[in-house]
């Protein structure tokens, strides 16, 4: 592969012609750049090098021109716009099902290398939040990190909506029927939007409703969003924020207490008696054992304190719910891919309604994308690939 850049200035002064060209069997660097005030001339002469490349290439090529200004017209280029409201987009959470460069692992933490580069870089605990919602929504898609047999889409195949380990079996309820449902013991489930009874009790009345099914996919940002958003409301909430919340006050009550007892002890006074505090610790162990009662009463797969304790304190879990939603919000990453023609040799990605910031975290995620790719591809006899 050649490209020509033009001739020798010092040679044609001596009246020589030159030419200065880029050979792919000789470079030793890959990467050009073309440098050059307004009017220079660097449309065109990117349009003559894609012209160059596709003319003295071996075999099939594919160029990705990312357009920050919408002007780069070329000939037979399969032209994209991206926006917020384009129905498409990339799905950054697409499992790579090969086994030795694929899966969730490495798919979560390229994810989260990506997001620091594009966006604030996350702490540690930030990161380990993000990552066990990612394995999360990961298993409840059917993905187990551990079996690459899971890790392959097949479009045609069914699964439960949940694998049993949470003790609920989530059933198929129209919207019109929840209210018979409900009086059968069906309960709502906000996270999985759907409604679900122990195993056990699907028997009778109930069956008439069947089993919750979905089709094999990757998770995507959206999902991971609303799982995220349901963790914090039940971390805000539920039990579990509330008996942490009672036992702290009845801690501070009790050192309250210790502490003037202390005092008293210093000034002489053998008997101390501080009936408002003693009352207060009584109110606080009230509201703590019925807490912690209910928080017990509420358990039933076993996985309940574990669940909480992952996601670190509402705040580290605020934060990436945060994040998510910024991630969200650029209408960039959708389960629907955009309708390049695999045909064409040049893939235009028109990214002009973006915004400096969006157009990094879209470049930034593709690159990571096409890089991977390359990876596991290995070495090629000739160029296939050009951004």
């Amino acid at each position: 592969m050649r490209i020509t850049w033009g001739v020798d200035a010092a040679a044609k002064k001596a009246g020589q012609t030159v030419p200065v060209a880029w050979q792919s069997a000789s470079a030793i660097n890959g990467h050009v750049l073309l440098a050059g005030m307004t009017g220079a001339g660097k449309t065109y002469q990117l349009r003559r090098v894609i012209r160059e490349m596709q003319a003295t290439s071996d075999g099939p090529i594919r160029f990705h021109v990312f357009d920050v200004h919408g002007d780069i017209d070329i000939e037979g280029a399969s032209t994209v716009l991206f926006s917020e409201q384009t129905p498409y987009g990339f799905n950054p959470l697409r499992i790579n099902a090969d086994p030795h460069f694929g899966g969730i692992r490495r798919r979560v933490q390229e994810f989260i290398a990506t997001m620091n580069r594009a966006m604030r870089s996350m702490g540690t605990k930030q990161e380990a939040a993000l990552r066990n919602l990612l394995y999360d929504v990961y298993a409840r898609h059917g993905f187990d990190p551990g079996d690459p047999r899971t890790w392959r889409i097949d479009d045609q195949a069914a699964r439960l909506l949940s694998d049993g380990t949470d003790n609920r079996l989530y059933l198929d309820v129209p919207l019109g029927e929840k209210d018979e449902a409900k009086a059968l013991g069906a309960k709502w489930d906000p996270g999985a939007r759907c409604w679900h009874i122990v195993p056990t009790e699907y028997h009778g009345a109930i069956t008439r409703w069947p089993p919750k099914t979905v089709a094999r996919a990757c998770p995507t940002i959206e999902e991971v969003m609303h799982y995220a958003k349901h963790i914090l409301e039940m971390a805000f909430l539920g039990t579990g924020m509330e008996t942490i919340t009672a036992l702290e006050l009845t801690n501070r009550a009790a050192n309250a207490f210790q502490r003037k007892l202390l005092e008293a002890l210093r000034r002489g006074e053998r008997a101390f008696e501080d009936e408002k505090l003693n009352g207060e610790i009584d109110k606080c162990k009230d509201k703590a054992i019925a807490a912690f009662t209910g928080y017990v009463q509420s358990i039933s797969s076993g996985h309940e304190l574990a669940n909480l304790l992952k996601y670190d304190s509402t705040e580290v879990l605020k934060s990436v719910v945060d994040r998510l939603e910024n991630l969200h919000a650029t209408g960039l990453f959708k389960a629907t891919p955009p309708p390049f023609d695999v045909e064409a040799s040049v893939w235009r990605y028109n990214i002009r309604p973006l915004s400096m910031a969006e157009r990094k975290l879209f470049t930034l995620f593709r690159l990571e994308a096409l890089f991977a790719a390359a990876v596991q591809r290995g070495e090629q006899p000739q160029i296939v690939e050009v951004v």
